[in-house]
């Protein structure tokens, strides 16, 4: 894909009216495609640049966001960079990487114990402002110790976008609507429990999905008992040694939607004495159909144009309809789809349908 291309996926991607929910992991998933990047991060302030909550991509390590929010946020790291409330002085724009490219940073604690055990080694950072020049928030950009540096050109990319962004958080004040909800992207976080709320084993990622799932990512429900959310769990559930052979059901709050299933592990021999069994939980994060099948729309050997059509086509539109839709003329949109059918191998709607619907079948499996 190229740069003008990921420009526009990102437009219109933020002109969707996505709940925020929604929106915010197919952005930062998106972004990949503008700026190649190892972890990708939103954090949502209020107007004086106070973090309200956040969203990373991949596992949290809860461990690691309780110490960075105890030692070091607006406190000892303004020993190597700005602190994060600074952000409430910043206009729209991006701070470079250079800012933290000094050994100043790399020798210090927050490098060595908050960034490095997590494969961060730079980044670069949008301010995000309304059109009325409001803080809304921040959103950064990770790369690792063997990714190359960010550059210039980067920087710029960053910044076309960031008004997209704010729009595209303005337009998704609103509830998910209701829609066939599919497995993520995100690897599925696991643990064992025992029926006494008592962690026996979890992947790592598991806690910071528990919290994302039933708390939402902030400084707030970092401090939330693990115990406690893992009880709350088990009674959701309704388990316990006499309860069903396993169970499934969807955890939904303002940050978004988890399936959390659960199996009994005693169910083919003998509890132990004394034991009162155990459970294996499976905790994975979903996203409505349609964001799927943005993603796959991305992956296809389109322009951007021709990607905007094969959604249209996708839904169902005729093109007289599709010229309407975008603006454009309807000998435009046959000439695109007549592109699209020759560089996908179909002949037909319903043939580029089939083919779309395979591909985010097989991403979901």
């Amino acid at each position: 894909m190229t740069a003008h291309a990921a420009v526009l996926a990102v437009r219109d991607l933020c002109n969707q009216g996505l709940a925020p929910d929604v929106f915010m992991p197919a952005l930062l998933e998106t972004l990949h495609e503008l700026v190649p990047s190892y972890r990708n991060l939103f954090d949502w302030t209020d107007a004086e640049g106070a973090l309200q909550r956040y969203f990373f991509e991949g596992p949290i390590d809860v461990g690691i966001a309780q110490r960075y929010f105890e030692i070091f946020h607006n406190s000892r790291e303004i020993e190597c960079m700005p602190a994060f409330a600074s952000i409430a002085e910043q206009p729209r724009g991006v701070r470079g990487a250079v800012m933290l490219d000094q050994p100043a940073f790399y020798e210090s604690a927050l490098y060595r114990e908050i960034w490095l055990p997590q494969g961060l080694h730079s980044r670069i950072e949008g301010i995000v402002r309304d059109g009325a020049g409001g803080l809304v928030g921040s959103l950064v950009l990770y790369r690792g110790p063997h990714d190359r540096r960010f550059r210039v050109e980067d920087e710029r990319l960053l910044g076309q976008v960031l008004l997209y962004v704010a729009n595209g958080l303005r337009l998704g004040g609103g509830a998910t609507p209701e829609e066939a909800l599919l497995p993520s992207p995100d690897p599925a976080q696991t643990a064992v429990v025992g029926m006494d709320g008592r962690l026996l084993y979890a992947t790592p990622g598991f806690a910071g999905s528990l919290l994302a799932a039933q708390e939402g990512l902030s400084p707030a429900s970092l401090n939330q008992p693990l115990e406690r959310l893992l009880g709350g769990v088990i009674r959701l559930l309704g388990a316990g040694p006499a309860g069903s052979p396993g169970q499934s059901l969807v955890m939904a709050n303002a940050r978004g939607r988890w399936r959390l299933v659960a199996l009994p592990l005693d169910a083919c021999r003998e509890p132990a004495a004394g034991s009162s069994g155990a459970l294996l939980l499976t905790l994975r994060r979903l996203e409505p159909r349609h964001v799927a099948l943005d993603r796959v729309l991305r992956s296809l050997p389109l322009t951007a144009g021709q990607a905007r059509v094969a959604r249209a086509v996708y839904a169902g539109l005729g093109q007289r309809e599709i010229a309407l839709q975008l603006g454009v003329a309807q000998a435009t949109v046959v000439d695109h789809v007549r592109k699209i059918y020759l560089r996908l191998e179909v002949n037909s709607a319903a043939a580029l349908r089939a083919l779309v619907d395979r591909d985010i079948d097989r991403r979901s499996a």
